[in-house]
């Protein structure tokens, strides 16, 4: 297992990316989520999306964040720390150990 930067070469595939139909609500889709991290860095947050690969195998995609990403945050624990802000794996890859794995 690896997390690999976004880039040029991955950012579409990272964008095909799909859970499940019944599990939309439970995370933002990845698009969404790479336009979140542009915004956060370029106003000065730590926001950064990684795909998660198993080998040369895209799985899924993921994101840290240190501190607070707005003033709207009131988590008192996401001040001075790192987070795991998104995480999701490709509903061909569910249950195979990869979230864990990540």
């Amino acid at each position: 297992m690896r997390l690999e930067e976004i880039n040029y070469q991955n950012v579409w595939k990272v964008c095909n990316l799909k859970v499940k139909d019944n599990q939309d609500d439970f995370v933002a889709s990845n698009i969404e989520s790479l336009a979140e991290a542009y915004l956060a860095l370029k106003n000065g947050y730590v926001f950064v999306p990684y795909a998660i690969y198993d080998e040369d195998l895209l799985v899924g995609f993921t994101a840290i964040s240190y501190g607070r990403l707005d003033e709207k945050d009131q988590l008192e624990i996401s001040k001075d720390n790192y987070g795991i802000i998104r995480i999701m794996i490709d509903k061909e890859y569910q249950q195979q150990g990869y979230g864990k794995k990540a």
